[in-house]
Parts: C-alpha cells; sequence; structure tokens
C-alpha cells in the first residue's frame, strides 16, 4: 500500500479495482408507470422537429422543381410548397402528441399486468 498524496490524514489507502467500484455504484429500478401528458408532450415536440426536416426537404425539392419546369403554374406551385411546410410540421406535431400519450397509456396496461422495464442507473 502507497500513501495517497491527496489524503489529508496521511494514512495509507488501497486502491479499489473499477470494475468493483462501478458495480457498487450501479442500482436497478423498475419503471412500472410513465406519466400520459408528459409522453405526449415529448413525442409532439420530437415529431415536429421532425416534420420540420421533412418540410425543409420537401422545400428544396419544390424549388427545384420550380427552377427546372419554369412553367406558367410556378407561383401556385410555391404557394401551396409554403403552405404545406406549414401543415407538416404541425401535422406531425399533432400526431406525436395524441400518439405518444396513447403509446403511454399502453405501456402503463402492460406494466400493470408484467411489472415494466428494468433499468440499471449509475454515476
Amino acid at each position: 500500500m502507497n500513501p495517497d498524496t491527496n489524503n489529508p490524514y496521511g494514512s495509507p489507502v488501497e486502491s479499489v479495482p473499477d470494475s468493483l467500484v462501478r458495480a457498487s455504484q450501479s442500482r436497478e429500478m423498475t419503471l412500472r408507470r410513465v406519466d400520459i401528458l408528459s409522453c405526449g408532450k415529448m413525442l409532439g415536440i420530437l415529431y415536429v422537429l421532425l416534420g420540420v426536416i421533412f418540410a425543409a426537404f420537401m422545400l428544396l425539392m419544390m424549388l427545384a422543381g420550380i427552377a427546372i419546369e419554369g412553367g406558367g403554374n410556378a407561383a401556385a406551385g410555391a404557394v401551396g410548397g409554403v403552405v404545406m411546410a406549414i401543415f407538416i410540421p404541425v401535422f406531425y406535431g399533432a400526431i406525436g402528441f395524441f400518439g405518444g400519450m396513447l403509446l403511454a397509456v399502453m405501456y402503463n396496461v402492460c406494466a400493470s399486468m408484467i411489472g415494466g422495464v428494468k433499468v440499471e442507473f449509475g454515476e
């Protein structure tokens, strides 16, 4: 045993292997219930973000189509594309919100029957 220079008491300390430290600091818990509204909000926001990404790609394709075609209906196509770019994230968000709430209810029912999901936490 070597004395540790950071030890204020001057007594020798043993080093513990990392594998033992990690094993003793982990804790297993069971997720028995999830909050329905919080799942709905989280999935709603995630789906809005996915909708924004999808709408950005859709707008790029629309602009490419207008540039290639360049016909008399370019303005109508642009207006339709912008309206859809606004509608898609809102629609995706609503679907995500209600879908998240439905999945949370389904999880809670299943967890009440079989006990939930075991999760291990550690530092």
